[in-house]
């Protein structure tokens, strides 16, 4: 998450390396943030993250809006690049963005060993049990 809203000069892309540090090469969730600043106002812009192409003519308003890709490849730095697009008179901006990984812990190979780990986890955090969907062999 980000202290505030990063915002482009008029007429000129938004250039973030984030997150700021290196990421080992495995597939990723990308979930990024918007919201206008301006009350009845709106921008498009086009983002991209490590110069390919994410969402292309996104519209953003005071409404707000995430959008997300639950399988983004990353490895090393990551540059997320917003472009501005027409026809927004204003330029892009981000309000906050989360990338999360999942990695083998230890020897658990099958998906139902990650619940259980999840699941001990939560009980160690938050001291209760949370139903996690059942996961066929």
């Amino acid at each position: 998450m980000f202290n505030t809203a990063f915002v482009a000069e008029q007429d000129a892309p938004l250039v973030l390396q984030w997150p700021p540090m290196p990421l080992q090469n495995a597939s990723y969730y990308v979930a990024l943030y918007f919201a206008d600043t301006f009350s009845e106002s709106s921008r498009t812009f086009d983002v991209y993250i490590n110069d390919y192409l994410f969402l292309k003519g996104l519209n953003v308003t005071s409404a707000g809006l995430s959008v997300f890709a639950t399988q983004w490849i990353l490895s090393g730095l990551t540059r997320v690049i917003l472009k501005p697009a027409s026809p927004s008179a204003l330029p892009p901006l981000i309000n906050a963005g989360e990338v999360f990984g999942l990695f083998p812990i230890g020897r658990l190979t099958h998906p139902r060993d990650g619940m259980e780990v999840a699941t001990f986890i939560s009980l160690l955090l938050f001291s209760f049990k949370v139903s996690w969907p059942i996961c066929a062999d």
